[in-house]
């Protein structure tokens, strides 16, 4: 290997764990990223030169010159140093922060309003006292605001944290073909090879240059071909599939209607209980990726098993509900007593039997696709890549 192309790759090897320590935000901005990158690695060569200069070997001066820039992590860092503090939350992200409160509220509030307005006909219509109803109904609506409000709050200090501002956000829901990407990424290593090749083989570096012309005529055919993979899930799918999870699984842990409770199985109302956490936790990680599938590669790769195991942690609480169908309820309503529930009729075993074995059954099937959508999941196809 010669010296020259010895000392470029010890520049780009440090320049790509920089890379990948980056935020995202200036990940997505390709001229932004390749402008931070150039500014890197001139100061590496004119410390090299420095050193050079001082008698230190080429190679040597260059290693020196990149010990002496410090840890990727601590450099990276300094990019995440933008915007305005402002309670941990910046200045810049504060308007966009107070929006998606008033969203969520909002949401929120109309949930809980149709709730409590049924549960209150119900009790009502039976002779109950619906009062009780609504103040039940403010102390559910003050917890599940109170945890709504933290888990945004955290997301936006997270992206404070990070750098981000309002634009950078918007920028991340534009989309590239998958092609157009891994087109990009092999012009940026075509690029590579010839800045290391120019001092050595001027053969070399006119086939090269042919090759980025030959590339940049695939772009120009495939730019329209779609956004991302067709598998990959769409955001606004998961952003919807992610808010009826996260409702059910709110009704499923408040257990608001106090009359039909008062029928149901206590065992059956501990399932439910358990299912309403596990359909918490997937809905929010759902919702959460939705915004992030488009665009970042590290928390597809983590979200996508993370939901499969938890979707796997389901099947115990189905598999009990499976081999006791003398607590599974079928609700009845009679005009003269109301709600009444009755119980499954043992000719009628074997339909139950069946629905909650396909039910299993597509639990560890959709676990299985989230693991292979995992295991195809490739940095190209993303903005942060």
């Amino acid at each position: 290997m010669s010296e020259i192309r010895e000392k470029e790759e010890l520049i780009e090897e440090f320049l790509d764990k920089i890379k990948q320590k980056l935020p995202f935000w200036l990940k997505s901005n390709e001229d932004e990223l390749r402008e931070v990158l150039r500014e890197l690695k001139e100061h590496i060569l004119d410390s090299a030169e420095v050193l050079e200069q001082k008698g230190e070997a080429p190679i040597e001066a260059v290693r020196t010159a990149i010990f002496q820039m410090g840890n990727p992590s601590k450099i990276a860092n300094e990019y995440k140093r933008r915007g305005t503090p402002k309670f941990y939350i910046t200045e810049e992200l504060w308007p966009t922060y107070l929006a998606a409160l008033k969203v969520a509220g909002l949401i929120v509030g109309l949930v809980i309003a149709g709730i409590t307005l049924v549960n209150a006909l119900i009790i009502g219509l039976t002779g109950g006292d619906w009062v009780d109803v609504i103040f039940a109904a403010m102390s559910n609506l003050f917890i599940l605001t109170l945890i709504i409000v933290t888990g945004i709050s955290v997301l936006f200090v997270w992206l404070s944290y990070e750098g981000y501002f309002p634009e950078d956000i918007k920028n991340f829901f534009k989309s590239k073909g998958k092609l157009g990407i891994k087109v990009h990424k092999l012009l940026e290593e075509a690029h590579k090879g010839i800045e290391g090749a120019k001092a050595e083989r001027v053969v070399e570096i006119e086939e090269k240059e042919q090759k980025i012309e030959e590339v940049k005529e695939e772009v120009k055919e495939t730019e329209n071909r779609g956004s991302y993979p067709k598998w990959l899930d769409k955001p606004i799918s998961l952003i919807i599939g992610g808010v009826f999870p996260l409702v059910f699984g709110i009704l499923a842990v408040i257990q608001p209607f106090a009359q039909l409770k008062a029928l149901l199985n206590p065992q059956f109302l501990s399932i439910l209980f358990g299912f309403g956490i596990f359909w918490i936790v997937l809905g929010f990680l759902e919702i959460t990726q939705g915004f992030f599938v488009s665009w970042s590669y590290p928390v597809n790769k983590v979200l996508y098993p993370t939901r499969a195991i938890i979707e796997l942690a389901t099947i115990p609480f189905l598999a009990y509900l499976l081999v006791n169908p003398q607590i599974f309820p079928l609700f009845f309503w009679d005009e003269s007593t109301g709600f009444v529930i009755l119980e499954i009729a043992v000719e009628y075993y074997w339909v139950y039997y069946l629905v909650f074995a396909l039910f299993i059954l597509g639990t560890v099937a959709s676990a299985i696709q989230k693991f292979y959508k995992t295991a195809r999941l490739d940095e190209a196809y993303f903005f942060n890549a």
